[in-house]
């Protein structure tokens, strides 16, 4: 007998791109369930990395049922001149969102994980953590840096290696957990041919990572402007524009308004024999 997470069709993985001001992290409110109400447990959990105010979280404040924690290192990098070597404040961020991940972890094996959504928001903020914990490590816990090393404030090649490889090992596990997962991204620009074609990418440490990261998800969803400067999000691809969705053809309409409850009501028509007739592990129908 299968789960519930693994029967549900619903319980999907999705990756939001696009440019500052497009409304992904809005978008989250979307997601809170129709049953909802103020008595009931929170709905929602968002990992806030991004270096703002309140790490980015600042247009959820006031949202009913959605909690979040700021997984960001308070204490920045001194500004020295150039041929300075600055001092590197010892990091914590990446520290603190592996023990909230575990506490999480661990309501799972109880039974008691309360959340229909689990979020990371942003994927290039989270990045910017694991590279302020590698570069502590190799500049100031190692006896051998240079002082040219120590006085660089850019990732060396290992250093961005090392970065990829951690942040698709937690970006794996956070989507295991059994609820619907969100990851949001930045963009990066990227230009691709002698006849200058630019391509919006993830913004994440390096380039050869791209394929990989969004291989990893469900959805991935393009949020842009259009020409009434109305958010729309695009789910299938563009020769520029990275999206895709694992639906059914047709499921979805190339673009789609920011609601996953718009998202919701059609992946429900289309899975509408299998919702209601599948069986879950208890043996509940």
């Amino acid at each position: 007998m299968f789960t519930t997470e693994i029967m549900n069709p619903l319980a999907r993985s999705y990756c939001f791109i696009g440019k500052p001001g497009t409304g992904k992290t809005t978008c989250l409110r979307t997601f809170r369930p129709s049953d909802w109400t103020a008595d009931s447990d929170p709905w929602a959990f968002v990992y806030a990395c991004d270096r703002k105010k309140h790490g980015g979280m600042t247009v959820l404040l006031d949202e009913p049922g959605i909690e979040f924690d700021v997984f960001v290192n308070q204490e920045a990098r001194k500004i020295t001149s150039v041929k300075t070597p600055a001092s590197i404040p010892e990091p914590d961020a990446l520290g603190r969102f592996i023990d909230q991940f575990n506490e999480h972890d661990d309501l799972i094996d109880q039974g008691k994980f309360p959340y229909s959504l689990a979020a990371l928001d942003s994927a290039t903020g989270f990045a910017d953590i694991i590279f302020e914990e590698l570069m502590y490590k190799e500049r100031m816990l190692n006896p051998k840096a240079s002082a040219e090393l120590k006085g660089r404030q850019r990732p060396a090649l290992s250093e961005i290696g090392d970065c990829q490889w951690y942040m698709m090992q937690y970006v794996k596990a956070f989507l295991q957990f059994p609820c619907v997962s969100v990851v949001v991204c930045h963009t990066a620009a990227v230009q691709e041919d002698i006849e200058g074609a630019v391509k919006f990418f993830p913004h994440l440490p390096g380039v050869k990572i791209n394929d990989q990261f969004l291989a990893m998800f469900d959805e991935v969803y393009f949020f842009k402007h259009d020409k009434r400067s109305n958010v729309v999000v695009r789910t299938k691809p563009t020769i520029t524009k990275p999206a895709r969705t694992s639906l059914p053809l047709d499921c979805l309409d190339d673009m789609e308004p920011p609601d996953y409850q718009v998202w919701k009501k059609k992946m429900e028509k289309t899975y509408e024999h299998r919702i209601t007739t599948m069986e879950f592990s208890d043996g509940k129908e």
